[in-house]
């Protein structure tokens, strides 16, 4: 990631050992310029959020 200077600002991380399990493919997509569609439901949470990254 550190040498990816066209990702740089484009990601913020947070200290989570699973936080890279999709970062790979994350990266890619983003250097291609794909638009991600991610849904996302927290621990313990009754309902899932859906967005678009770029």
């Amino acid at each position: 990631m550190q040498a990816d200077k066209k990702l740089e600002g484009r990601i913020l991380f947070e200290d989570i050992p699973s936080g890279h399990e999709w970062l790979t493919s994350i990266m890619q997509a983003m250097r291609e310029e794909k638009v991600l569609y991610i849904t996302y439901q927290g621990f313990g949470k009754p309902i899932e959020n859906s967005f678009e990254i770029e």
